[in-house]
């Protein structure tokens, strides 16, 4: 499998040619597009994404729900229980259900093959 270089690398290697060939008006060029790049990745690292965004406000509804109730509940009790949730399908609700459980917001447990979730 091929490597692929990426558009930072190759900036970087024309910019030493560049350097070499002592042209340092295009340089400055190079090193403003390399700045360009780096802004670039770091906004986009930085900035939550919109279905990132929706996920944390359903996380903090499902909390809610879960901390208002106090036992264990089941993906369908949730829903019904938090008018925010109706519509929501059941695997997006246990997408982030699960988030809530690795994050230790959450705990599930299994009786007769039923998962029930509570907030710690």
């Amino acid at each position: 499998m091929a490597i692929k270089i990426t558009k930072a690398q190759n900036f970087n290697a024309i910019r030493e040619i560049l350097v070499n060939a002592n042209r340092p008006d295009l340089v400055a060029v190079i090193d403003h597009e390399l700045e360009l790049l780096a802004n670039k990745a770091a906004k986009r690292s930085s900035t939550p994404t919109r279905a990132q965004r929706e996920g944390m406000l359903i996380k903090e509804e499902i909390l809610a729900t879960l901390s208002a109730y106090g036992e264990g509940m089941t993906i369908s009790e949730i829903v019904a229980a938090n008018p925010a949730l109706t519509g929501m399908t059941s695997q997006r609700i246990s997408a982030q259900l699960t988030k809530l459980i690795g994050e230790g917001m959450v705990i599930k447990e299994v009786i007769k093959r039923v998962n029930y979730y509570k907030a710690v």
